[in-house]
């Protein structure tokens, strides 16, 4: 295909089809699993599942790619759906567009290759986790991006994390469920507290800037990648 010209300059025929063919579940499709579906669409994956109940919002705008004012109270997954089949016609994608969570769960056959966890209820995220752990799917979960300046993050097991609140819990909840590795992204800083002079008690929504998540949600589609591409025969190691 001529849209992927210059992909195809650098990967095998095998690469290629393999990338084609694997199927990615997206759970989460807000600041950091938009840019997870943006990339994986790019790079020529033809088969989703997206997963997410939210509706776009103005609020959206500063930070999530498929945010704009002409979508503003459209379905998260219908957006998506859109934008993968206008980059690449050959695609294939399974919407629910509805959130994961204890009562959803039975919905999914749970036959995808690959699980991208961008969800941001920490219980929600233990399930999906225990779901995929049962199972043998490979699955990256993305820690917290929101509170940052600044993207410093890193990919790893969750037990190399330090400063993340939300690994902080994913952890010992983990271990009692018997899961003790998990692949994460993480900031290796702590989180900013914009609330910290506050005396109000309403809801503290975090503060969340575009490039954050933007960097966050392309270096899981690159660790996606890169698991995709070692699976190949050819390839012993495609990690720097």
């Amino acid at each position: 295909m001529e849209e992927f010209k210059r992909r195809d300059l650098l990967l095998t025929d095998q690469q290629i089809e393999k990338i084609a063919n694997v199927k990615i579940a997206i759970f989460g499709l807000g600041g950091v699993g938009g840019y997870v579906v943006e990339a994986l669409a790019r790079m020529g994956v033809e088969n989703f599942i997206l997963c997410d109940g939210d509706t776009i919002s103005l609020s959206n705008i500063n930070r999530q790619i498929l945010a704009l004012h002409s979508n503003i109270g459209k379905m998260k997954t219908d957006v998506a759906k859109e934008r993968i089949i206008d980059i690449n016609p050959n695609a294939y994608v399974d919407n629910r567009s509805y959130y994961f969570k204890s009562e959803t769960c039975p919905s999914f056959l749970f036959d995808m290759d690959y699980i991208a966890d961008c969800i941001d209820s920490v219980n929600d995220k233990i399930l999906l986790v225990n779901e995929a752990s049962k199972r043998g799917i490979p699955i990256i979960s993305s820690m917290g991006t929101g509170n940052r300046l600044f993207a410093s993050f890193k990919i790893a097991d969750i037990k190399e994390t330090n400063t993340d609140p939300i690994a902080k819990i994913m952890r010992k909840e983990l271990k009692n469920l018997g899961i003790n590795n998990l692949k994460v992204l993480f900031s290796d800083q702590k989180p900013l507290n914009p609330y910290e002079n506050s005396t109000t008690k309403e809801k503290r929504t975090p503060g969340s800037l575009s490039y954050v998540v933007g960097i966050a949600g392309l270096m899981i589609a690159e660790e996606i990648v890169k698991d995709i591409l070692k699976s190949c025969d050819i390839i012993e190691d495609v990690h720097p």
